[in-house]
């Protein structure tokens, strides 16, 4: 008997690895988002960015379908990167809000990336005044709250770049983006959506 493909009405779940970032903006801002069709039951590994921001205080409610984030006070926690690499820099962001110290074990992979991810998070957060040391596996960034500002260089790496706007949420002074551009990648929309949610933004290219 032959096989057919039969069409169907399919609704595809939202991206829990984009979705991060803007979890982890208004945790570390003074700021509430909601964001809807995020499935807590995903295959997805990038979910337990949940559970992460939650250990290290963040107010997440997960709710019909959506995860609503309310901005609060955030604490150092150890993070294991094994099977989260892709939350990393993100992560890193967090971890400059956050009172004491975040220590991230397990990150090697990151240097396998589209750059040498591992780093280049201690390079962009170096250049915005962070407290930050890079080991072998991994990096120990303890939190000052803020960060000053400046020029960083995504090095054409989607992820970098959208950490660098989610840096921006704790920056004190103006922050410049290298290869700005380089969110294409996985999301072409994302300085839109930056605006549309309240972020400042002159130019990108």
């Amino acid at each position: 008997k032959e096989d057919r493909l039969i069409s169907a009405n399919i609704r595809v779940e939202g991206d829990w690895s984009n979705a991060a970032f803007w979890i982890c903006a208004a945790a570390m801002g003074n700021a509430r988002i909601k964001i809807n069709n995020l499935n807590i039951n995903s295959s997805q590994g990038d979910k337990k960015i949940i559970d992460i921001l939650r250990d290290m205080g963040a107010n997440i409610i997960y709710e019909n379908g959506a995860v609503i984030v309310n901005g609060s006070p955030l604490s150092g926690v150890k993070i294991d990167a094994s099977d989260i690499p892709d939350l990393i820099p993100v992560l890193s962001a967090a971890a400059c809000a956050a009172e004491g110290t975040t220590i991230i074990v397990n990150a090697q992979r990151l240097r396998l990336k589209e750059s040498d991810r591992l780093k280049s998070i201690y390079d962009m957060l170096t250049e915005v005044g962070a407290d930050i040391k890079m080991t072998e596996d991994g990096l120990i960034i303890s939190g000052k709250k803020t960060v000053s500002g400046g020029t960083v260089d995504s090095r054409n790496d989607h992820r970098m770049a959208m950490t660098a706007a989610v840096l921006s949420v704790i920056s004190k002074g103006e922050l410049i983006v290298l290869d700005a551009g380089a969110v294409k990648k996985s999301y072409p929309a994302f300085w839109e959506e930056f605006i549309r949610l309240g972020g400042a933004l002159r130019r990108y290219i």
